[in-house]
Parts: structure tokens; sequence; C-alpha cells
């Protein structure tokens, strides 16, 4: 059956800041650890340790968090959460965000035979169900849920902080978390739009251009003339 990762239930391979030093060979990522934990440098509200990644610079790397959950709105129709990605240089530098919508479409409640059935003779996840008394059944019993019609994620902003970070691989490596994100969220693609950051008027289609190349090399499809982004998990 189907069910939403607890926020800590994510990344669930590297539980929490203590998980930097059984991995580290040098003394950078201890003291990554002990910047962050410094209140006047930076503040994660319930931090998750993602993991390291290079960058093209020698002896440089990005500490990836995902920083937190939150939601947006919850319907009968849709219920939406967002989260968001953030990436440290060993100097504490906040040097990268992303931010990650988990879109749920479902159908509302609908009466279902027996949990049995859902189980055994369907593959449609459902996100939740419960028992009640039904007098009119063979069973005595009616099953409701929600079952969820798409899951799929919206990515917002994926950006470097400031363009000195640029070009070193460091918003590739964002991605790959953002990626890794997704599918414990057992989404089925995520899809976004292009568009410039923090940029002049006359640099956007420069900016557009170099977007268009960085999604590309990423595994994303493009249409040409048209900002959307789209990648199947």
């Amino acid at each position: 059956m189907f069910k939403i990762p607890d926020f800590d239930e994510l990344f669930y391979g590297k539980k929490d800041l203590k998980e930097i030093d059984k991995i580290c060979s040098t003394n950078e990522y201890a003291f990554i650890k002990k910047k962050l934990n410094t209140k006047n440098l930076v503040s994660l509200r319930n931090p998750r340790f993602c993991g390291v990644s290079e960058t093209k610079r020698k002896n440089v790397h990005i500490v990836f968090f995902l920083e937190y959950r939150i939601k947006l709105r919850e319907s009968m129709e849709q219920i939406s959460y967002e989260y968001a990605i953030c990436g440290f240089m060993e100097h504490g530098q906040r040097v990268y965000e992303a931010y990650v919508e988990h879109v749920l479409t479902i159908n509302g409640e609908r009466e279902i035979p027996g949990r049995q059935k859902i189980v055994r003779g369907s593959n449609t996840p459902v996100l939740a169900s419960h028992a009640g008394l039904n007098p009119r059944s063979k069973s005595g019993y009616e099953r409701e849920a929600q079952v969820i019609n798409s899951n799929f994620a919206i990515l917002r902003d994926n950006y470097v902080t400031d363009r000195i970070y640029e070009n070193q691989g460091i918003g590739s490596a964002g991605l790959f978390y953002v990626h890794q994100l997704a599918k414990q969220l057992h989404c089925s693609y995520i899809e976004g739009v292009k568009h410039p950051v923090k940029v002049k008027e006359d640099e956007r289609k420069d900016e557009m251009d170099r977007l268009t190349y960085f999604y590309q090399k990423n595994g994303y499809k493009q249409e040409s003339g048209n900002a959307r982004i789209y990648m199947k998990l």
C-alpha cells in the first residue's frame, strides 16, 4: 500500500549531522557541521543530511541537506508539499538552493469491497483507508480510500546563490539530490519551467540558452521555443 514517506524517513541512509564525520576523510566536513550548528551563521529547521559532492574546483566540496517540508494545500482532489534542499561549502557559505513541490492528485473517497482486493488485485496506489460498519455489505464493512491518480514533482527553483559559484558543478550536484528526493516520494516524473534568476533584462536570452544546455545535460526533455522542462523517473 502506498504511503507518503515521513520527513525523517527521507534520505534514510544518512540519519543526522553526525553521519558527516563517518564518511569524511578531511577536517572540512567536521568544520561544516560545527558551523551549521552555529546559530548566527545558518538556520536549518530540521535538516536531513543528503550527501557530499565534489565540485570542479580542486578539494572543494558541497554538503547538501534536505532543509524542511511544509504542506502547501490539501483538498479532496489534491495534496501538495514543498521541500527545500540547500548546499553549503566548507566554510559555511550557503551556495545552493532548490525548492521542490510534491503534488498528489486524488479522486476523493470511494467505496472499496475489501482491503485484500486493493492489495492483491490492483496496482492502484492507495493513500489512506479506513473501515466502517455497513449493514448492507456482505462482509458488514465498507472500505473508503483515497486513490492516487497522479504523483509528480515540480522543480520550482534550482540555482546557486551567487554567480561566483557558477560553472563549478554545484547545480548539477544539487539536481542529483532533487532527483533522489523525487524517487523516494515515488514521483513518476519531474517538471518545471526554465527562468533566469537575478539577471538583467538584456542578459535573459544568454541566460536562457545557458539554462537550456544545463537541463539538457542533466537529462531533461525540452521543446524549442518552450520554457518547460520534463524528466520521467
